[in-house]
């Protein structure tokens, strides 16, 4: 019984030892998005607002991509090193690392291939048009740092270095 009480304690504490650090990554997008929209629609008007919100969908496909290669990423790493397979542990994941750069690089050349077509899709007001191209290039461009980024935060927890990818969170968010 001894034994048991002991496991419930140790697994608490690496419970405790990740939740703080992934509810202070979590906190700090949601706050930086929160900000963001503020200091756009304050400075820059509604027009812009409405232009960061036009090109939600392309960070929202960043987001699905960065999530499916860093969580399932990390999982099947931290399944391969809890079977003391580290080898494989380390060879997943510079393939997931590697399709995270190689995937967005994928996305930021096709995407500067059809940013006018896409622009045009994503934007009936031609007023604002060449200024959301612009705008949707950027953001499209940015993936190629935001995705892979995302995947290594992802994939410091299965490390053993939750803080790590905290900090970098809160670095890529404050920047």
């Amino acid at each position: 019984m001894i034994g048991t009480e002991r496991k419930g304690v140790l697994v608490n504490r690496k419970f405790y030892q990740y939740l703080s650090p992934m509810l202070l990554s979590e906190l700090v997008i949601s706050l930086n998005e929160f900000v963001d929209g503020i200091i756009v629609s304050q400075l820059l008007g509604s027009d812009a607002t409405s232009m960061v919100g036009m090109a939600s969908p392309v960070m929202y496909v960043f987001a699905v991509i960065y999530i499916i290669l860093g969580v399932g990423g990390s999982a099947a790493y931290a399944e391969y090193s809890g079977m003391q397979k580290k080898e494989k542990a380390d060879r997943l994941f510079s393939v997931v690392f590697a399709s995270s750069v190689g995937i967005s690089a994928f996305i930021a050349t096709v995407g500067m291939i059809c940013l006018r077509p896409l622009a045009s899709l994503m934007c009936a007001d031609t007023v604002i048009l060449p200024e959301f191209t612009s705008y949707l290039a950027v953001t499209i461009i940015s993936g190629v740092l935001i995705i892979p980024l995302q995947v290594l935060i992802n994939c410091f927890a299965a490390f053993g270095y939750p803080q790590i990818g905290t900090k970098l969170n809160l670095a890529a968010n404050a920047i």
